[in-house]
């Protein structure tokens, strides 16, 4: 049954993908979220190419076949076009706000620096010298691992930031911001169960990846169905009372103020 589920979500993934970029096409904002549109092409291209990989190529090579080092070869690709998706929804949420947006491409980078620095000391290890072919499955998880958390971090960072001064975002972004984050933290949960778990039975793999992939369909499924043209006016909350308009006008001011300062910080 779950094999049945994981053969039927994995083509679905990949549509999908594709009718998200094609709504972002369709309503003109491909310059608005160029990185999203780029991630969302590569994906679907290289999701496609995968699911061809593995249902007719048989070849194999240090004990994996070869659509697994496909994926492994295919992974860092889409990991910095995440980022790059993170800084995009960053910089539209902070336009105003250039301090901030500065300070932003700082932390993005940073973080991105760090796990490519855990990822190039664990790829120095030499596969040739490790028999076990199970040796580049815990590679990559643990290279999975580093990127989904670094990137589910800064997801929540823009969230509690965003929350804290009430920024006025458009719905669309909103959707990309909560799409990714509930994509981040599912992915770095399960990367972490099989890190520490380990392999227990191919029953247990198989049902790990059917919640990966019906927790990816119904984040993109989400993702292309709000996604508008009217989703970029930008609004503040509607939940929010009369009774707190003076608390988040302090709190804009004071947004302002932090904003300030760290333009002459950078300045400096």
């Amino acid at each position: 049954m779950l094999q049945e589920i994981r053969d039927f979500c994995w083509p679905l993934s990949i549509a999908l993908l594709g009718l998200w970029a094609v709504q972002i096409i369709r309503f003109r904002l491909a310059k608005r979220y160029s990185a999203l549109l780029a991630y969302l092409v590569t994906a679907f291209l290289l999701g496609g190419g995968g699911y061809i990989a593995e249902r007719f190529l048989d070849a194999r090579w240090l004990g994996h076949s070869f659509y697994f080092w496909y994926w492994a070869a295919s992974q860092p690709v889409l990991w910095l076009l995440l980022f790059a998706v993170v800084f995009e929804c960053f910089s539209r949420m902070t336009e105003s706000y250039q301090g901030l947006r500065r300070l932003g491409r700082l932390v993005v980078l940073g973080l991105a620096g760090g796990v490519v620095t855990v990822i190039g000391l664990v790829v120095i290890l030499d596969p040739f010298e490790n028999p076990n072919p199970r040796f580049w499955n815990s590679v990559l998880l643990i290279q999975q691992q580093s990127v989904y958390f670094a990137t589910a971090g800064s997801v929540m960072l823009l969230l509690a930031i965003r929350r804290f001064f009430n920024i006025p975002v458009a719905r669309n972004l909103r959707t990309t911001m909560g799409v990714l984050g509930v994509y981040f933290i599912s992915v770095a949960a399960m990367t972490a169960i099989r890190s520490y778990v380990g392999y227990v039975s191919r029953e247990l793999d198989i049902a790990v990846d059917v919640a990966g992939l019906v927790i990816y369909c119904a984040c993109v499924l989400f993702g292309a169905a709000v996604f508008s043209r009217g989703g970029e006016d930008v609004a503040s909350d509607p939940r929010i009372s009369a009774d707190s308009a003076d608390a988040l006008r302090s709190a804009s001011g004071r947004l302002q103020e932090v904003n300030a300062h760290l333009l002459k910080a950078v300045a400096k």
